[in-house]
């Protein structure tokens, strides 16, 4: 029953990553419509009142558990047991190569999408705001594809994994260092174009970190290894999006230096994955060899 479930993770992920970015796209669409239609005020208390039809809807609908599968109970056990349960989790290689993956993988997509790449795109590449915005689209749309892509390989070869990642990190540094360095002072719109594609690949490559944390940790630990991997892209993102508003303020809005940046971040990522590697796979064979010795030993 265990390998069956393990292949299906990986692709149960990258679902749940692909509808985060339907609703993404979908809400940014209509969203975008209402503010031209109803204005500010309106759009937003629609969009609140929704968030609270859904969460009522949730609330009835939505079950914990299938029947019959009832969890035990789980009492309250304090502060002291969750800060066991982080130290162990802490301590597996495989949860911290999770987090270097996510921290690595995230952030040029996440950082392009919630703020600079509009400025890039209409400042620097001197583009139409609709045309930019089209490209920020591109993105999302090669993000849900490649995540229906990446759960495949990944569910039929688990070693895929890393290879994946850092060849998504790859794809991304050499996509912004063409762009960035492209002569003359703007890139041209195929080149835009292939960069908004690969910067697609971030979102389900960063989802590939929750598959290294997750064999490494029994299943009581499974949410606390989650929420450390969770925390890698997020850091990463709000790293750089600070780092490039100061060099932009500081350099009188030279996007090329400013985005440099990006580089430093997935060097770091980089250095730390390759260190974390061997340790995590070690690991990882260690407690699927101990897995398979309790499923099939027989008390005398």
């Amino acid at each position: 029953a265990g390998r069956p479930s393990a292949r299906r993770g990986p692709m149960v992920a990258q679902l749940a990553g692909l509808a985060g970015m339907a609703g993404n796209l979908v809400s940014t669409l209509v969203i975008a419509r209402l503010l031209h239609g109803i204005g500010w005020t309106a759009a937003f208390a629609g969009s609140a009142l929704a968030g609270a039809v859904v969460l009522v809807l949730l609330l009835l609908f939505l079950k914990d558990h299938p029947e019959g599968h009832e969890p035990e109970p789980f009492p309250h056990r304090g502060a002291a047991y969750v800060r066991r349960q982080i130290a162990a989790s802490w301590r597996e290689p495989g949860t911290r190569l999770g987090l270097w993956v996510h921290f690595t993988t995230q952030f040029p997509a996440m950082v392009f999408l919630l703020l600079w790449g509009l400025p890039f795109l209409v400042e620097a590449q001197g583009l139409s705001r609709a045309t930019a915005g089209e490209l920020l689209t591109l993105v999302v749309l090669c993000n849900m594809v490649v995540g229906l892509v990446y759960g495949q390989i990944v569910a039929r070869h688990h070693e895929a994994r890393l290879p994946l990642a850092l060849g998504t990190v790859g794809a991304t540094a050499l996509m912004w260092a063409v762009t960035l360095a492209y002569p003359g002072e703007r890139a041209p719109m195929w080149l835009l174009m292939l960069l908004c594609a690969v910067l697609g690949a971030c979102g389900p490559a960063s989802m590939l970190g929750f598959d290294f944390a997750r064999p490494a940790n029994p299943p009581e630990r499974q949410g606390t290894a989650s929420g450390i991997t969770n925390m890698g892209g997020f850091v990463a993102s709000m790293t750089t999006l600070f780092a490039i508003g100061v060099l932009l303020d500081a350099t009188g809005d030279d996007y090329t230096i400013a985005f440099s940046c990006v580089f430093v971040l997935q060097a770091l990522g980089v250095s730390q994955i390759l260190r974390l590697r061997k340790q995590a796979a070690r690991r990882e064979r260690e407690r699927l060899v101990a897995s398979r010795v309790e499923t099939v030993h027989v008390p005398a």
